[in-house]
Parts: structure tokens; sequence; C-alpha cells
């Protein structure tokens, strides 16, 4: 993946993922943490999209803090991937 190709935005988005993952002492990149990384760091925009579908932004980061839980989690050192 060519990482420098992506907009601000995005590479913003994928490195709070990452940020996710690791507070959490997960270490795989799953799409729950891309998802709420997107919700983290482009609020303007999923915000304007859930309004539009009618649903709540705060409840769906809720239900994804709550995935996150039943992921597993691993100790020590180590890049997530």
């Amino acid at each position: 993946m060519t990482f420098d190709k992506f907009t601000i935005k995005a590479q913003e988005a994928v490195q709070e993922a990452v940020n996710i993952a690791q507070r959490n002492g997960q270490q795989t990149i799953e799409p729950v943490h891309l998802l709420s990384g997107i919700l983290e760091k482009a609020t303007d925009v999923t915000n304007y999209i859930f309004q539009k579908l009618g649903m709540n932004g705060q409840q769906i980061a809720m239900l994804l803090r709550q995935e996150m839980q039943h992921l597993p989690r691993v100790q020590g050192g180590g890049q997530p991937y």
C-alpha cells in the first residue's frame, strides 16, 4: 500500500486506527479500528452522512468500542499489522 498517495484525511484516519488498536492492546488493525479512526478524524463528513441516514454517530462509536472489547489482546511489544 502506498500510504503517501492517500489524502491527508485518509492518512490521519489510518494512523488513528493504528493508535486505537495500540491503545486497546490489539495487534491487528480490523475494520472496527478503521471505522473508529474515520469517525474521529472526519467528524464533519461522518456526521453529515449519519444525519442523512437518520443514524446517531455517537451510538455507532459506542457500538464500535463494544466490538473492539471482543477482539483479542496481546501483551508486550510489537507493531500492529
